[in-house]
């Protein structure tokens, strides 16, 4: 009687470069949130929208967005193996769990602060540019052309959104809104789709076919530690539970300390 083969399927192999740069970014990230939540309940006066506040949170939301971006087309050129409509559903399934999470979020910011419910966040943005992003996944130079050319373009004329009025917030997936539009999380398409598609562009350039195009790529010695790579490995886990964490800690503190 012949023996099956036990042999596993291992998982492909993740580029520790882009969870080590991720996982920096997750420490900023927590970094500028606990700095922003000690202001909004008035225990400090920091100012986050300018100076080093400003360039740490730019900082994680472009490595955040650019490397989704990235990794998009990673993921998609693994699983075109297994067929091109299997990959595109893999990545739609993707997407539409993240916007569950993201309708969730939309769901409590308005039971607890509603005028300043988050309405089109940064994980409403993600499910929304994971679909968009699928039809420039095509291979050759042409796709890889016209993805970097459409990214800097939305980057480039993105400002010319905030000199459109209207008396709507219908169209605030786009960066366009009313005068007294407010929101804790807001992540419109126009500029941040620009650089997703920069991330998708980035793919194709140094991730070809989904592995890395030079094996020369080097991590310094002082950022190999395993801290970083989970970070970056779980950054979607830690950024759905940082923020209540860093709020129930400040509120602890206010209320049973203070």
């Amino acid at each position: 009687m012949q023996k099956k083969s036990s042999k596993a399927t291992s998982k492909p192999a993740r580029f520790a470069e882009i969870d080590i740069l991720r996982g920096a970014a997750v420490i900023l990230m927590i970094v500028f949130h606990a700095a922003y939540n000690l202001n909004f309940f008035g225990l400090t006066e920091i100012t986050t929208d300018r100076g080093i506040w400003l360039l740490m949170a730019r900082f994680v939301q472009l490595t955040f967005i650019i490397t989704t971006g990235l990794t998009l087309h990673i993921s998609y050129q693994r699983r075109l193996s297994a067929g091109k409509v299997t990959a595109l559903i893999s990545r739609i399934k993707h997407a539409a769990k993240i916007f569950a999470w993201a309708m969730l979020i939309t769901l409590v910011t308005w039971l607890l602060f509603r005028a300043d419910a988050v309405i089109f966040g940064v994980l409403h943005f993600y499910a929304i540019a994971l679909l968009l992003g699928l039809p420039f996944l095509r291979k050759g130079p042409r796709a890889l052309y016209a993805t970097l050319i459409l990214g800097l373009a939305i980057i480039i004329l993105s400002p010319l959104t905030s000199a459109i009025t209207t008396d709507s917030n219908l169209l605030s997936p786009l960066g366009i809104y009313k005068a007294n539009f407010q929101s804790l999380d807001y992540f419109p398409l126009i500029p941040w789709f620009g650089w997703f598609l920069l991330g998708i562009s980035m793919g194709k350039i140094f991730y070809p076919g989904g592995e890395r195009k030079s094996t020369k790529i080097t991590v310094p010695r002082a950022l190999k530690g395993k801290i970083l790579k989970f970070l970056g490995r779980h950054s979607l886990i830690i950024y759905l539970v940082h923020q209540p964490i860093i709020a129930l800690a400040i509120l602890c503190y206010r209320y049973y300390i203070m």
